[in-house]
């Protein structure tokens, strides 16, 4: 056997600690996420129905309808964040309830009390979609580009939000090798595999965990506390703060226990293509 032939099957064999994928096929979730070669794709075909169950895409489109509807943008509060009509009148639409504002822990009066909104938002303006241009947030020639191909659109949403927006942006979690969002096509490929059945979140973390046991190095300022810390963080950021906000999970959370349980929804599978292992 040559040398390259070697390196083609030992970088081709199944992996424990990646759930059965190899090694080639995690550098393409790792680098090449989304692409041809990857294990987890886009479905070339997106329906509208598809489209319409997407949270993060709905209230991205009813903000730039906002914005639209005025001649220059929507009016920023002086600390830069959306006035509470905008925030109210997005929320009323139902497309994603935060758990603390429905039970009453807190109150929607900031824009900061809805994380997903500012999340999608910021993402956008990283994205160069939306624009803060003398206190206003307005669209940019980019949108308007896009703006009649919804396809176009959830992709650059996915993609910003997923490569490029900080998920760890002022979560309080160490941002070194950013848990969750490194290698974020592996929680997919989790879900797709798992996801039939409710289990605890923590199993999902638990897995990264093992796929990526020197990111716990980040933690180690927590102490005897890190391993909790690390697995608390992946469900804050890779489950609820991104699979959930665009439709991927279903999540059940009990106060008392301080404990989630998530399950696949049916939109995964109609969102993207997962090999199996």
């Amino acid at each position: 056997m040559d040398l390259d032939s070697f390196k083609y099957q030992y970088n081709s064999r199944p992996i424990d600690d990646f759930l059965g994928l190899s090694s080639t096929e995690m550098h393409h979730i790792l680098y090449n996420p989304l692409s041809e070669n990857s294990p987890v794709r886009l479905r070339r075909h997106l329906p509208d129905e598809v489209l319409d169950a997407i949270p993060a895409l709905r209230i991205f489109e009813s903000l730039v309808e906002l914005i639209l509807a005025e001649p220059r943008g929507i009016k920023l509060t002086k600390a830069e964040f959306l006035p509470r009509r905008v925030i109210h009148e997005i929320y009323a639409k139902g497309y994603f309830l935060e758990s603390d504002i429905e039970v009453g822990i807190l109150k929607l009066d900031r824009e900061e009390k809805w994380p997903t909104l500012y999340a999608i938002r910021m993402s956008m303006i990283v994205g160069e979609l939306l624009e803060v241009e003398n206190g206003r947030l307005c669209v940019t020639s980019n949108y308007l580009e896009l703006k009649d191909d919804r396809v176009l659109l959830f992709r650059k949403l996915l993609e910003t939000y997923a490569n490029d927006f900080n998920w760890g942006f002022l979560d309080g979690y160490p941002e070194e090798d950013p848990v969750g969002q490194v290698a974020w096509g592996f929680t997919l490929f989790m879900l797709n595999k798992w996801g039939l059945e409710k289990r605890d979140a923590l199993v999902y973390a638990q897995q990264y965990r093992k796929a990526f046991p020197t990111m716990l190095g980040s933690f180690e300022g927590f102490g005897d506390r890190a391993i909790e810390a690390f697995d608390r963080c992946y469900v804050l950021r890779a489950l609820l703060g991104f699979a959930e906000r665009f439709g991927l999970i279903e999540e059940e959370f009990d106060y008392f226990a301080l404990k989630s349980d998530v399950k696949a929804t049916a939109l995964l599978g109609r969102i993207f293509e997962i090999d199996e292992d």
